[in-house]
């Protein structure tokens, strides 16, 4: 069992999470194709909607983003249309919102 049942997280990967994501470990798509075993266009396509990641690499981003500390960051992310969706299932209840996903703190 990979990760030995602690900290296990479980995270939805829609677009906007897997950018989120990629831009907290500051990596460009290729590096982070790359650490996961995909294509650069792969990541781009999951970064724009068009598929959702699956399988093993669910399982690596789940494991990237535990030890990044991305699934403390945040319960949920806002969306470009406006509304909020949670994207960490383990939070314990947390409702902040990061800054980087802060659109106040933009202007």
């Amino acid at each position: 069992m990979i990760g030995n049942g602690i900290s296990q997280i479980s995270i939805e990967w829609d677009a906007c999470v897997v950018r989120a994501f990629r831009m907290h470990i500051r990596l460009s798509q290729r590096a982070l194709a790359a650490d996961l075993g995909v294509r650069q266009q792969t990541v781009s396509e999951w970064e724009t909607g068009l598929y959702k990641p699956r399988g093993a690499s669910v399982t690596l981003l789940n494991l990237l983003a535990r030890d990044s500390g991305f699934e403390s960051m945040s319960t949920e992310v806002l969306h470009p249309e406006g509304h909020a969706v949670p994207t960490v299932a383990n939070a314990r209840d947390k409702r902040t919102i990061h800054p980087i996903f802060d659109q106040r703190q933009a202007a």
